[in-house]
């Protein structure tokens, strides 16, 4: 004696399904954003030290790093 489930008891599963998936958030979508905004921001800064306020110009990068860890 196998009870079978009643005929919509299919479409009553996936609906729930459906409303319970519907509650988690997606947040690839923010961390893709928080990413972009984070590398541009590096960007920019990097390209703001190297231009106007590297310690001497006529140096390369880690001429500069090590020559203020010397002092």
């Amino acid at each position: 004696m196998e009870r079978q489930p009643s005929e919509n008891h299919e479409e009553r599963f996936l609906a729930k399904l459906r409303a319970r998936t519907k509650k988690f958030i997606d947040l690839t979508p923010y961390l893709v954003k928080v990413a972009i905004v984070t590398v541009v921001i590096f960007v920019s800064s990097m390209f703001i030290w190297y231009n106007f306020m590297r310690p001497d110009p006529t140096k390369t990068v880690i001429e500069n790093i090590i020559e203020q860890f010397k002092k």
